[in-house]
């Protein structure tokens, strides 16, 4: 029994032997495969902590107009930065051109025509736009594309192009004061309220009387007795 496990581990050990380079070439392959499994492996993880680093840091420029707190027919244009990253050498281009006010153009406002030359994470440009109560047809059918370009911290160039449709506030109303209109009208309640009170309060006629002291012993009369 013993010889013959002993006969078939020389038999096994020969048959490597002669079959070496086969064994060798197996291993080899074998190596091979699980080493570019793990380079195509490690490129995706540095590929992916790539793509999660520049979303960490990309600027994202938006462009929108939205309605005033205190007065719904009055509408601010907001700029804002949303990103993670500072957004650098901004430029806008706007189509067509729209008229705020009188004579009032979008295209002459400072940071829209001269640019932005670095733009910080939620950082805000925002202002007086325009009022609906103003040529409200001819407002509601109006849409304005505006094109901003910017660079990233990487020097990359994004663009991004955003429509300014006031159509979409037609028939909108709202119902109740604004709460910054309600806290304003009490704070002025509480100043006229306060005013009151220090008028009132100086023309306050205050008389104050004199005590009379009591006289000293020295100036009692002494009756004779009886």
């Amino acid at each position: 029994m013993l010889s013959s496990a002993l006969n078939s581990l020389v038999y096994f050990i020969n048959y490597l032997n002669s079959h070496s380079g086969a064994f060798n070439f197996l291993a080899t392959i074998v190596l091979t495969t699980i080493t570019a499994r793990y380079v195509m492996l490690t490129a995706s993880l540095v590929h992916e902590a790539r793509i999660t680093r520049e979303i960490q840091t990309a600027p994202k420029v938006s462009v929108y107009i939205q309605q005033r707190d205190d007065e719904i027919s009055w509408m601010d244009l907001v700029v804002k930065n949303i990103g993670h990253g500072y957004a650098y050498n901004v430029r806008f281009n706007v189509s067509p051109d729209f008229e705020m006010t009188n004579n009032h153009y979008l295209s002459g406002v400072g940071f829209i025509a001269k640019g932005i030359a670095s733009f910080a994470p939620n950082q805000t440009f925002q202002f007086f736009f325009t009022s609906m109560l103003e040529s409200f047809d001819k407002k509601s059918q109006t849409q304005i594309r505006v094109n901003v370009v910017y660079d990233d911290i990487y020097r990359k160039t994004h663009e991004d192009s955003y429509i300014l449709d006031f159509g979409q506030f037609v028939n909108m109303s709202s119902v109740g004061k604004p709460p910054l209109q309600t806290i304003a009208d009490g704070v002025e309640s509480i100043s006229r309220d306060v005013s009151s009170f220090k008028r009132g309060w100086s023309s306050l006629n205050v008389t104050s009387k004199k005590t009379r002291t009591a006289p000293s012993r020295s100036n009692y009369r002494r009756f004779p007795p009886l």
